[in-house]
């Protein structure tokens, strides 16, 4: 019901939901949606325990299908109708399955029965945690190096996280792991103006997401109540991870953390990402690979289209730059007298020791043992204070 309802919808053309119990009014919501009929290439709900009134006419309308090649519907109860109309389309050829030779009946207990054990099997067996992608210390690092700004904008992690988001539980069924983790990261941000959604991935059809804010828990729930009280089919797992002030939300299913956009015009959801923490491990991919700028004080992320150059290298300095540039400024100020025809390449060498020590102190003593032990410098007219005057301006 809810993918009839979703502008997901509007992608699918193969729909494979064999041996899975769904609410008989679905199949018919999804037919009645615009363009799913002229669209639809392969449809298998093989045993879904659906009822002849639900299999029947929705033969009836795959009769009119202008692509489809599969239409696997055996397992579930047929009339006699359904039965003609599997027939047309087998002559048609579309792949359809068993085709039985009486009407079936409706396999009411089948779905209950499956239904308890599914039940049964959940109660018994605990959910296998989810794996835990951990995406914000990398968030957080690039943040604190590229956008202080935005960083600033996050609040603190959630007090005493773990007790708070079990109270929170109670609004919302459970609290998995990727909404969790977000939380004890931050406890959303300050402001409603958009900052670090603003460089998010996202479908063509929701990126409206980029201009969102991060509710803090406690803004959430009161959101969350409050959608609850307007009646617009607000269910109570949906937990409003933001919004843009506007009436749209951002919405996390709280437990499996799967995000989609709530858009309040429609009142319908488009599905953004399968999980909340892989979402935020592309946005730390997507920083990595230098996808992510900030536009300044005041302003959030953004995402590009393409990385931005490498920044250039610094440009390569001889291994006796610094000598040079001490012989130079020496010789300027008239600090040495050179004896010309003299090789100074023992000097270079040993300037290149000299400037090589620890404390300016060293540098001093070492550069004037080195110019007064070297047969290419004839006089030396620098005092001490002179020549540690000229180091320490040279760096």
């Amino acid at each position: 019901m809810a993918l009839a309802r979703s502008r997901l919808l509007d992608r699918v053309e193969r729909l494979s939901l064999p041996h899975d119990p769904i609410d008989p009014r679905a199949p018919l919501a999804l037919l009645e949606r615009p363009g799913f009929v002229e669209r639809i290439v392969a449809l298998d709900l093989e045993s879904c325990g659906l009822p002849a009134s639900t299999v029947d006419p929705m033969l009836a309308a795959l009769a009119t299908a202008p692509r489809l090649a599969r239409a696997w519907l055996h397992g579930n109860a047929l009339g006699r109708e359904g039965i003609a109309a599997l027939r047309a389309l087998q002559g048609a050829h579309v792949s359809v399955g068993v085709i039985p030779e009486r009407p079936v009946r409706t396999p009411e207990p089948l779905h209950e029965r499956l239904s308890l054990e599914r039940e049964r099997r959940e109660r018994e067996v605990p959910a296998p945690p989810v794996p835990l992608v951990r995406p914000w210390p990398r968030i957080d690092r690039w943040l604190a190096a590229n956008a202080r700004a935005v960083l600033r904008s996050l609040r603190p992690p959630l007090r005493d996280a773990d007790a708070a988001l079990a109270k929170a539980a109670r609004f919302f069924g459970r609290i998995g792991e990727p909404l969790a983790d977000a939380y004890r990261a931050h406890d959303g941000q300050k402001g409603e103006v958009s900052q670090i959604l603003g460089a998010m991935r996202a479908p063509g059809n929701a990126l409206w997401v980029r201009g969102m804010s991060w509710h803090p828990l406690s803004a959430a729930i009161g959101t969350h109540l409050q959608m609850f009280g307007l009646g617009v089919g607000w269910e109570r797992s949906w937990f409003p991870f933001g919004g843009d002030g506007g009436g749209n939300l951002l919405v996390v299913e709280a437990g499996s953390g799967e995000v989609s956009v709530w858009d309040h015009e429609t009142a319908e959801l488009t599905t953004v990402s399968p999980r909340l923490d892989l979402w935020m491990e592309q946005l730390a991919n997507d920083m990595d690979a230098r996808l992510v700028v900030h536009g300044g004080d005041g302003e959030g992320l953004d995402l590009l289209a393409t990385p931005l150059p490498p920044e250039a290298p610094p440009p390569d300095r001889p291994p006796d730059l610094a000598v040079r540039n001490l012989l130079t400024e020496l010789l300027e100020r008239r600090l040495v007298a050179p004896k010309r025809g003299v090789d100074a390449t023992e000097l270079v060498a040993a300037l290149q020791r000299a400037l090589a020590a620890k404390t300016i102190a060293k540098r001093r003593e070492q550069v004037l043992a080195a110019l007064e032990s070297s047969p290419a410098i004839d006089d030396i007219f620098a005092d001490d204070e002179t020549l540690e005057d000229l180091l320490h301006e040279l760096g």
